[in-house]
């Protein structure tokens, strides 16, 4: 199942700002290094809170490029990569906006909230009736207020969520710091 078959290769946000499918980009070794580099940093957010490596990011992208219903866009400020962004298929129905990280301050306080009005768009275009979920640790403020504005809620009222509930177990120190919200596409999003 290719439910992202239909997404563009390229996103654009406005004049200066852009995104692009890894498989698209130029320089695939500069991702790996920023991707490996703010993981790292900022991986007290992340479910699994494991170090990673280049080559453990490389495979993580290589397996991203080799899964029809995982895409990974990286964001672009004046031709200059800033950060990423996230859309898998995860079964049931059900669109994760994941791995959404960025490298550099530029671009806008607001990009991730306009990046993500465009993927959710994409999925009321391509996916109507999908359910669009986000795993979000409770002390990350700014995704949390983020996904405030598009009336996330909790993605247990809304679908199944056990097997990602089970995976945050498995994987985080401290499962209690995350909470999944979730959506169903119905509405443009404006």
């Amino acid at each position: 199942m290719d439910i992202f078959n239909n997404y563009p290769k390229k996103i654009y946000i406005s004049r200066d700002v852009y995104c692009v499918q890894h498989d698209f980009i130029k320089n695939k070794k500069e991702h790996i290094d920023k991707l490996k580099k703010y993981r790292n940093l900022f991986n007290f957010f992340c479910v699994d809170t494991k170090k990673t490596t280049t080559k453990m990011t490389k495979k993580f992208l290589d397996n991203i490029s080799k899964n029809k219903n995982h895409l990974m866009y990286c964001i672009f400020y004046k031709k200059k990569l800033i950060g990423q962004y996230g859309i898998k298929y995860s079964g049931k129905k059900r669109i994760f906006l994941d791995n959404a990280l960025r490298f550099s301050a530029l671009g806008g306080k607001k990009i991730f909230s306009i990046i993500e009005k465009k993927l959710l768009n994409l999925a009321v275009k391509n996916n109507f009736g999908y359910f669009v979920l986000i795993t979000v640790n409770k002390k990350n403020l700014s995704a949390v207020n983020m996904h405030k504005r598009f009336k996330f809620k909790d993605a247990r009222l809304i679908c199944d969520v056990k097997d990602i509930v089970s995976y945050i177990k498995a994987k985080s120190k401290t499962p209690t710091d995350f909470f999944i919200k979730g959506l169903k596409i119905m509405n443009t999003f404006k």
